[in-house]
């Protein structure tokens, strides 16, 4: 179980907030405007819906309790993403992001991963952060590089996606 707040995380551009239903409208837009580029990586985006959308924010405070929290990236008061923590164990929690593809190339990812990743550890008492990205996903790929993730191997059995099915990927971690 955390012990972490449901608060919000301020970065020097955007402002991490626990997700709610307050981002669905937000969250929504974003990603039926980014469905193409999140498809391949993300299998949520083969459904999406506003349903979709309102009962993923129905589980987020439940799921924050158990110890995975997820944050909307807000940017000047829109949601345009999120950003989150899977817990595999009381110091260990793998990392996972998407962002809506007009915010991309702006640094944004990698700001919200590494203020994650700092309060990871200062509030979850986190060890290790890993990061599962496909071998194709360059994006990801960059962000693991950027905030010094070192690179396992391939993941075995691969990783599920949206329209590729399973596809290889790379397994990553980061020591705290």
């Amino acid at each position: 179980m955390s012990n972490a707040a449901r608060l919000p995380i301020h970065t020097a551009r955007l402002v991490l907030e626990p997700v709610s239903h307050a981002h669905d409208a937000d969250l929504f837009q974003a990603s039926i405007a980014s469905r193409a580029e999140l498809l391949p990586w993300m299998p949520w985006a083969v459904d999406l819906s506003p349903d979709a959308q309102s009962d993923y924010a129905d589980r987020a405070a439940p799921e924050w309790d158990a110890g995975s929290p997820a944050f909307a990236i807000v940017d000047h008061g829109v949601a345009i993403g999120v950003i989150g923590l899977i817990r595999e164990s009381d110091v260990e929690y793998e990392i996972h992001y998407w962002l809506a593809t007009d915010s991309t190339g702006q640094g944004y990812v990698t700001e919200a991963a590494q203020a994650v990743i700092d309060w990871a550890r200062e509030t979850l008492g986190a060890h290790r952060i890993l990061l599962h990205a496909g071998m194709e996903n360059r994006r990801s790929l960059a962000v693991a590089e950027r905030l010094g993730f070192t690179r396992d191997g391939e993941l075995e059995g691969g990783m599920a996606g949206g329209s590729v099915g399973v596809f290889p990927a790379y397994s990553h971690h980061l020591d705290l």
